[in-house]
């Protein structure tokens, strides 16, 4: 069964590996997660759909630790 809450740990963990450490950026981008989540789930989405589906509109690890490096 999906657990919501173990798929959004492992994410961070995801992002922590791939350089995006610092509290602010990875505090925000789970905030961001989570509210993708919650409106996907009142859009009708079950919880896996949800998330599968947040994570891929907010970006790959990659790709968001190359954002991060162009902010000053």
């Amino acid at each position: 069964m999906f657990d919501l809450e173990q798929s959004i740990a492992d994410w961070r963990k995801q992002m922590l590996a791939a350089g995006i450490q610092t509290p602010v950026p990875l505090a925000e981008l789970g905030s961001h997660l989570r509210e993708e989540v919650e409106e996907r789930m009142r859009s009708g989405c079950n919880e896996q759909q949800a998330f599968t589906l947040s994570v891929a509109r907010i970006g790959e690890a990659a790709r968001l630790k190359q954002e991060f490096r162009k902010v000053p």
